[in-house]
Order: C-alpha cells, then structure tokens, then sequence
C-alpha cells in the first residue's frame, strides 16, 4: 500500500479471510496453503488484519464484505485480550505495549465499521474495551520500580507478565519474573519484568493511541537508547531488549540455541518512524537503513555490532548469519520513505489519533472475565462482568447476607456483560458473585471475589 499497490493487499486480505479459523484468529505461521506450521498465539496477528481490512475499506478498495472476518476477529480479541500468548518476538506471555497498540486499534477500527453499518451495540462495546485498554496502558506496562539507568526509574517494560491490580497484598513487581530464552547456561534466564525493555512502546505512537511527545513515552527513551542503542559505521541502530540471547556469540560463532542479541536494521527504521511522527527528520534513519544493505540491496534481519572479525565475515554495521533479506525490514523502509514522501505517518490511523490524543478519551471501565480475573477495583470504577454464554449474576457486597440476581446482556460478538456502576461499593466492602447458566440449568460450583478499595 506504501507503494501505490492496491491489488496486492486486496489479495492478501482475500487469502487471510480463506484462512481464519473458526474462533476468529489465525495461525502463528502457517504454509502457503493455510496449513498451520508453529501453533502459538500472537495476538497483535489477529489485529493486523483487522488494520488492512480497515484502511483497504477507507480508501473504498473492497467490492466484497469483510466485515464478518473483521467481527470474527475482534470476537477472538475480545475474548482472549489484552494478554497475549506471544509478543512480537514470539517469546513471552503477558501485558506488551506493542501488542496492545494493535489490538486496541484493531478494535476502534471494527467499532466504526459496526456503527457505520447499524451495530450500535457493537460498536458501543468495542469502543468500550478499547477505551479501557488504553485507560490501562501504563497502570499495566509501565513501571516506576526502573533500576537499569541512574536516574531513570519510570518507563515502558518489554512485557509485563502479571498485571499490577492482581499482585497479592504487599506483593512489589520487582518480584515477579520473565523467563527469557536463547541464554546460555552461565547467564541468568529469569529477570524481573521491570528490569527488562524494548522499543516495542513506539507502536502506541505509530497507530495513533500516544502522543509522541507524551512523558511515558519521553520518560523511556533514555532508557531503550542507554541500553539497547549501537553506532555503527552505518548509523545507530538498536538491539530488541537487553539479555537477548538470539544472535552470535561473542567470539562470532554461529547462534546454536543461545548467543548475544545483536543490532537490528529493522529497529532502525521503526526508530526513524518514531522520530518523523515527533516532527523530526528522518533522513538519517533513512540512509543508515540503506547502508545495512548488502550488494543486492537486501536488508538483513540483523547487523554485526562488536569489533570486526574479517575471517568470519564480521564487520560492523553490516549483515550477520542472520536471515536476509528480513522482508518487515524492507517494508518498514519503505513505509519511512512514503511517510516522509506524504508529510504523514503511514500507519497513523486517523480515527485512534483523534481518540485518544486529541480527545484524550479515558475510561473508567474495569473488566473481569474468566481468562483475566479481576482481584481489586477501586470505587470509582464502573466494574463490568463478562462471560461467554448466557448467565446470570448472583452477587452480594455483604458476605451474602443480602444478593442480586441480574441477567447478562448479549452481544452478537459472542459475549454476554454486565455493568454494575461506579459507586455501587464502599471502600473495605468485598464484591462477592458466581453464575447460573440458564441454558444448562447449572450453577457455577464455586464463588468469585473482588475487593474494593
């Protein structure tokens, strides 16, 4: 689409419509035919395709309906958001910046789409979790407990894998752990999640939903450029979090299941996008990009960024072992040529930029479901229950002395909620509920509680 190429996308879009599964996601990877190939759960790859869908529709490219794919999909987010299986490095579990910039613009995308086709219910409930989402953003993935750069304590974590309101009483995140991969036996594999950072944050900028010059994002900068940041012959580039374990090892040997984590073109230009949104030029992103390139012009996946090492074919600044070309690098550069082309970022959608940085929406949403409980509220939030059958609530605020009984309402999204408003509880009070499942004539066989600060 940076390209002028509308034909290509529309076929893309056709091809990942063919090869949605049932609940609404996709594969990790799959085989050209659709098979799937790895089995995990990226949930911002659920989201993507929600993107396209969106923007091929704004620029009235599609003579089909997509709307079912796209409301398929944002069911599966719904249901299974914001946590992910997997983050964009396909490695860790939790709460990650850069997978919720493109879930909560995947769903502010499909609530207009529902609302210019009469689903106003619809509509009102995605924009209703999108807006909680990203009312969570730092409360969930950012940290005040920083202790990786003098004098910078506050910033955006890699992935966080327990979120603040389900800590235990007394409980600090310093203590909770990440497991990270690809280290050799010597180095230590668990880090505490507030102790491990990557560019992944800058997504909130790309798709609108943070201001570039917002304090989060201006308090983590530092912090990414003091660890993660290389200069290279070529120009800057950055590692993808600091103890990563997936390149070379020190000596230049190939990665055999544990390395060092080296520079990636790709970081580069995400950093270049970065800084044109902020009003800066890019230029020098530009050309460092293009001097990664090898002969052929292909950009590598990763970059040498030690001493050089001329027998082995080392040299910094350009192409490791890695893969070549890394084709999201490639589109990254060409998607910064065309934003600086444009006056305008590529990916900004314009709808998610108007929500959330100009009008600054916020939302004093709380959500339990299932698969993300809930364990504390405070009593100004409006707290919002959610299965994914019909049920009804029983719930009581006074250890079951007095109880409600109240049905929830359905979506066509393959949820059913119900919103107890704000005010309702009193600090100290416990919020005590389980369910009967009407159409099963069963109840749920064990309570539920929240309590109220």
């Amino acid at each position: 689409m940076a390209m002028g190429d509308m034909e290509t996308p529309v076929r893309i879009l056709k091809f990942l419509a063919m090869t949605q599964k049932p609940d609404g996601s996709w594969p990790q990877n799959m085989l050209l035919d659709g098979r799937p190939y790895w089995s995990g759960i990226q949930m911002d790859e659920i989201a993507f395709p929600v993107i396209l869908a969106y923007r091929l529709k704004k620029l009235s490219m599609l003579k089909e309906d997509f709307y079912p794919v796209v409301k398929r999909a944002v069911s599966f987010i719904l249901k299974e958001g914001p946590i992910t299986e997997q983050e964009r490095w396909e490695e860790l579990s939790g709460f990650s910046p850069s997978t919720l910039a493109s879930e909560i613009t995947a769903l502010v995308c499909a609530a207009h789409w529902a609302k210019e086709i009469g689903e106003t219910k619809e509509a009102g409930y995605l924009f209703d979790i999108a807006d909680y989402w990203q009312s969570r953003l730092e409360e969930w993935t950012f940290t005040s407990n920083g202790c990786l750069v003098p004098g910078f304590t506050e910033h955006y974590e890699r992935i966080a894998s327990i979120a603040p309101e389900n800590l235990d009483r007394g409980g600090t995140e310093y203590q909770i752990f990440l497991p990270l991969k690809n280290l050799p036996p010597t180095v230590m594999k668990e880090h505490s999640q507030c102790s491990v950072v990557d560019g992944g944050f800058l997504e909130l900028v790309r798709y609108g939903i943070r201001d570039p010059k917002g304090e989060h994002i201006l308090k983590t900068i530092p912090v990414v450029d003091s660890l993660l940041k290389v200069d290279t012959p070529n120009g800057p580039a950055w590692h993808r979090y600091n103890v990563d374990g997936y390149g070379e090892k020190e000596d230049g040997s190939p990665f055999d299941g544990s390395g060092i984590g080296r520079a990636w073109p790709l970081l580069t230009g995400e950093r270049g996008m970065y800084e044109f949104l902020a009003g800066n030029n890019p230029d020098l992103y530009i050309k460092t990009m293009e001097g990664f390139a090898n002969e052929g012009g292909m950009i590598p996946e990763q970059v040498w960024d030690s001493e050089d090492i001329p027998h082995l074919g080392l040299f910094k600044g350009k192409g490791t072992g890695s893969a070549t070309p890394l084709v999201w690098a490639h589109a990254e550069y060409i998607k910064l040529l065309r934003s600086k082309k444009d006056c305008k970022g590529c990916d900004i959608i314009q709808e998610v930029y108007d929500r959330y940085v100009r009008q600054e929406t916020r939302s004093p949403l709380a959500v339990w479901k299932k698969n993300k409980p809930v364990k504390k509220m405070v009593v100004s939030d409006t707290m919002r229950i959610v299965t994914f059958k019909p049920a009804l609530l029983h719930w009581s605020r006074d250890h079951w002395k007095t109880v409600n009984d109240d049905l929830l309402q359905p979506t066509s999204l393959g949820l059913f909620y119900f919103d107890i408003p704000a005010g309702t509880f009193l600090p100290m009070e416990e919020f005590l509920f389980t369910f009967f499942y009407p159409s099963d004539k069963i109840w749920e066989g064990r309570n539920y509680q929240i309590s109220i600060k």
